[in-house]
């Protein structure tokens, strides 16, 4: 889990239309910004969010999880890092280098 982010939310967007989304109607040319905290924060999708679990990010079968509506650390839309994958894979190989991976057999 991304505890701590630099900014809170993801760079300004604006919608083009006249939007409807969840029951509110969103007037054409309207600022958005997601709250980005609050999705690396939503206790009702990841339960602890203040806990580091490394289930949530692999599978069983040794798969990454995608997380692509709760978990967006390279913000979002065309302002998307275009690395993100290559970030991804790039973050998690130096978690297994820094740190100690042990598999629990219950």
């Amino acid at each position: 889990m991304l505890f701590f982010i630099l900014a809170g939310f993801a760079a300004p967007h604006t919608t083009e239309y006249d939007t409807d989304f969840d029951g509110y109607t969103i007037p054409a040319g309207s600022l958005i910004l997601a709250n980005i905290f609050a999705m690396h924060h939503d206790k009702d999708y990841w339960g602890d969010p203040e806990v580091f679990r490394i289930d949530r990010w692999i599978g069983t079968n040794g798969e990454f999880l995608l997380h692509d509506e709760h978990f967006m650390p390279f913000s979002m839309g065309k302002f998307l890092c275009q690395l993100n994958n290559n970030a991804m894979s790039y973050i998690f190989v130096e978690l297994l280098v820094k740190f100690e991976v042990l598999l629990l057999i219950e």
